[in-house]
């Protein structure tokens, strides 16, 4: 995935194009590997090869990212899931607004999960007003006691809390780190300051 997302990016500045051999060598090698038996069972079935002379037209597309590139993204985004790396890659393509979680409340949802059905047992009092399901027009709601047959949806605790304010200013956060009050204050008791980065809650 390295290797072709670096030959895709050097052909955007005059670099050797990709070709469907390059595709075949790296992403349709992944995507042609062999299934679980027990994934098979519940119907997944291997995603289609990516072919260059047909490349989705994604409508949500950003505009400033070639299709190719868009589709290595894709790829690298489910191949990388659950892994470090997803959140590297969105901060070198400076696309860290994908985590703004004032704009994409859908980010603090978790997976889709039939309560009644699957956690009968969570459905008690000590979880009334504690647990929620978001449905798919994204309406959310909360298991008050009574609604078990309405508690299926994608997972959201109510005390899931949005990230930081996402400033979108150069150099300012969510691309440099916060510094960690425990640092601040090893510091602080050798008689130095260690401020906080700009744009983070002082602490």
């Amino acid at each position: 995935m390295n290797w072709i997302e670096a030959k895709a990016e050097l052909a955007t500045i005059g670099g050797s194009a990709v070709l469907q051999a390059d595709l075949d060598a790296s992403v349709n090698k992944i995507r042609n590997r062999p299934l679980a038996p027990q994934a098979i069972e519940r119907g997944v079935q291997k995603t289609a090869p990516l072919q260059l002379a047909s490349l989705p037209n994604d409508p949500e597309r950003d505009g400033d990212v070639p299709a190719l590139l868009w589709e290595i993204r894709r790829e690298r985004r489910m191949e990388f899931a659950f892994e470090y790396s997803r959140h590297e890659d969105i901060k070198r393509w400076h696309k860290l607004e994908y985590m703004d979680t004032d704009a994409h409340k859908d980010l603090l949802s978790g997976t889709w999960v039939n309560f009644k059905e699957e956690l009968p047992g969570s459905l008690n009092a000590s979880n009334k007003n504690v647990i929620s399901v978001v449905k798919l027009d994204g309406t959310q709601i909360i298991y008050d006691g009574t609604n078990d047959n309405a508690m299926n949806g994608f997972f959201r605790s109510i005390n899931s809390a949005g990230r930081q304010p996402f400033l979108n200013q150069v150099n300012v956060n969510p691309y440099l780190s916060p510094v960690g009050k425990i640092q601040m204050d090893d510091y602080a008791a050798k008689g130095y300051e260690l401020k906080q980065t700009e744009g983070w809650p002082q602490n």
